[in-house]
């Protein structure tokens, strides 16, 4: 591990690697410790490698609003190599950092954020502020780690939990409808036995063995199927989903699925097998085993079990329903740019400060001059994976303390950048090279001199929130820091939904690349040509200007956009599969216990043709008494829905959990489906002969 004197600023030039980057790098070789390597152009020394346990988050899941997201994961750990005593002297505001701490045994979340508050007011009380700044307050904020990682995806992961759950209760319904047929075709059988002696217990016991080696034998199906289907799913399955790799058919996992199937079986056989022990054999054994006695109320339990199978369908279908209509909905919500025929390719090179902005200059040449491009620009952060950096805009009228003024997400960006990335220009003009020469770090005035304003590009919402009504063109503002350069707005452009789709639009501010230098940041090329074929002509023009560059991903931009919609898509098609299960089941309840239906009433039917009525009559007694329990069952399946609209809307997106649309859709889907499982039964009752039923 790191030791206190490497964390140290000039010393920390060691470094642990990650598993994945060891082995992919390093090709697992065991003599990489104490070997020096080149990290960004200075040395460091190997001193371990982590284990392939660790699965190290994505920065963004701990703090979405401040990291960009890397798509490449972590490799390396370095200490930070701190100056803590200059730290503590600076002024009070630059929380750059998050702390991931082990809380001693009995301390709870509520205990560390008090004692971190009092810490965090005594360094306020201690420190030299701006006198506009204000009344400052610090509130911590700590959460656990699990709840940060795993939180926002708690609903989502538990609704599939519920979907898996209404469907294993379809099939439990569906199996003790078919096993009260089947102790009913016994019913004579069992009469005899009862007759003979055998007690209630004995025939209980015989029929729930019976339904259990059924359930185990199915269980075991069940998982040899879920095994295959498992790592098909994983690879299927976004990386947003937190340790979703970490699934597998565990010894817990197995256990749990052969006891479920078990108590299934137990459940689900022992009360068909509990009603018939207690029937008296009597009427059977009179009724010459045609089981007439009590045809009405087996009919109406299997009418209450057709009616829970279809409450349970009704609700998977309508969360599906949402579902897919709060996903279109979110694809058809303007991002604020054309990703089509866009190219993005990360690029990495942390040389020498001053050096930084003319190797970019020199790659947009060579990419604007590249075939089949038609522009090309840069950025420090690409929309979708981070919100830039955060800092207060102020203008000169604002007499608000600093804590009290708007927050803005700054870019960096180059000439061209808006073009190549179909960004509209509503005002103004935008960035030229003139703006990237004027902003650059070396032509900045010496400390205390007057700084020149530094040309900007506002988005229309920032426009709207600093100067409504008004003009902004030359109109200037200033981040948090008075004494730097102030910002002239030159150009308005249009909003972009930079966090996400389902995110709403913030302040932004674009500013020249050369004023910044990031070490990192996004060529955008806009041509026909796809990512695939323009990748080998953005590594050929990148490391001819500087070979030491690192490009970590080029991907396209419809792809980044399809990636921030990956966790809903892959949980949509998740519940849509166990919806269609759901349904099928349903509708096979449905068939069953309608089928056996008319079989009970077979002379019941020829009575009814005999006396004059039609074909058609019959077809549509059946299917009408049919779909009554269905009626039911899809009544309640959409109350219940209703009432947990307050957990399902926190999974849409512009679409209210009592979509009228969506309800009546649904209701047409199972009413159809249900009427054509009814048809079945129905139309051979219909075309029977009444004189052959009539002679038995």
């Amino acid at each position: 591990d790191f030791t206190a004197a490497e964390d140290q600023p000039g010393k920390n030039d060691v470094v642990i690697l990650t598993d994945a980057f060891w082995r992919a790098q390093f090709h697992t070789d065991p003599g990489v410790i104490g070997r020096t390597a080149d990290l960004n152009g200075l040395p460091v020394v190997i001193v371990g490698v982590m284990p392939p346990s660790l699965h190290f988050p994505d920065p963004s899941a701990l703090d979405g609003s401040f990291f960009g997201k890397n798509p490449e994961g972590l490799s390396l750990f370095r200490p930070l190599g701190l100056n803590y005593a200059r730290a503590a002297d600076e002024a009070v505001g630059d929380y750059n950092y998050l702390c991931i701490a082990r809380m001693r045994p009995g301390v709870t979340l509520t205990q560390v954020r008090a004692e971190l508050d009092v810490i965090n007011a005594a360094l306020i009380a201690g420190a030299t502020l701006p006198p506009d700044l204000g009344h400052v307050r610090v509130n911590t904020i700590v959460n656990s780690l699990q709840q940060q990682i795993v939180g926002p995806h708690a609903l989502g992961l538990w609704l599939l939990l519920g979907a898996v759950l209404a469907v294993l209760l379809i099939v439990c319904l569906n199996l003790a409808n078919l096993l009260l047929v089947r102790v009913h075709g016994r019913g004579q059988e069992l009469a005899v036995r009862i007759a003979l002696g055998a007690g209630p217990r004995r025939l209980l016991g015989e029929t729930v063995t019976e339904g259990v080696v059924l359930a185990l034998l199915g269980g075991a199906l069940g998982i040899a199927a879920a095994a295959a289907a498992l790592r098909l799913l994983v690879d299927a399955a976004p990386s947003g989903i937190p340790r979703i790799h970490e699934i597998a058919l565990t010894a817990p996992v197995l256990f749990f699925g052969i006891t479920l199937a078990a108590l299934s079986g137990v459940i689900f056989t022992g009360w068909p097998a509990w009603s018939a022990s207690r029937t008296d054999p009597q009427p059977a054994l009179r009724a010459g085993g045609r089981g007439a006695s009590d045809s009405a109320r087996r009919l109406r339990s299997r009418s209450w079990l057709v009616a829970g199978q279809a409450a349970l369908a009704a609700m998977l279908l309508l969360v599906a329903g949402l579902l897919v209509a709060s996903y279109f909905r979110l694809l058809s919500t303007p991002a604020g740019f054309s990703p089509q025929s866009v190219t993005v390719a990360q690029l990495d090179w942390r040389g020498k400060l001053q050096d930084r902005a003319a190797f970019y200059r020199q790659v947009l040449e060579k990419a604007r001059a590249a075939p089949g491009v038609r522009y090309a620009g840069l950025i420090d952060v690409v929309p979708f994976r981070g919100s830039g950096d955060i800092d207060i805009i102020s203008h000169i009228h604002d007499t608000r303390p600093l804590v009290e003024r708007p927050l803005c997400h700054y870019y960096s960006v180059s000439p061209g950048y808006f073009a190549a990335m179909g960004i509209p220009l509503l005002r103004g003009r935008a960035f030229t090279a003139d703006d990237m020469v004027k902003s650059a770090r070396i032509v900045r005035p010496p400390k205390g001199a007057t700084p020149a304003p530094i040309p900007a590009v506002i988005s229309a919402a920032t426009a709207q929130a600093m100067w409504p009504g008004r003009n902004p063109i030359g109109r200037q503002f200033w981040r948090s820091d008075p004494s730097e350069a102030p910002f002239t707005v030159v150009g308005v452009v249009a909003d972009v939904r930079t966090l996400g789709l389902d995110r709403p639009v913030g302040l932004a501010a674009y500013i020249p690349y050369s004023y910044t230098e990031p070490a990192v940041a996004s060529l955008i090329l806009r041509s026909p040509q796809p990512a695939s074929h323009l990748a080998s002509e953005i590594r050929r023009l990148v490391w001819s200007v500087r070979p030491d560059a690192a490009i970590p991903a080029i991907t396209s931009m419809d792809a980044v956009v399809n990636g921030s919609v990956a966790a809903r898509r892959f949980q949509l098609a998740l519940v849509l599969l166990f919806s269609f299960c759901a349904l099928l089941l349903a509708a096979l309840g449905i068939y069953g216990t309608v089928a056996y239906s008319v079989e009970m009433r077979s002379a019941e039917m020829a009575l009814r043709l005999t006396l004059g009525a039609s074909r058609g009559n019959v077809l549509g007694l059946v299917v009408r008494q049919g779909l009554i329990p269905v009626v039911l069952g899809l009544s309640a399946g959409a109350a219940a829905a209703l009432a947990a609209g307050h957990w399902i809307a926190a999974l849409l997106f512009g679409v209210p959990a009592a979509d009228p649309t969506v309800f009546a859709l649904v209701a047409v889907v199972l009413l159809l489906t249900a009427a054509a499982a009814c048809a079945v039964p129905a139309f051979h009752a219909s075309r029977t002969d009444p004189a052959r039923l009539l002679r038995a």
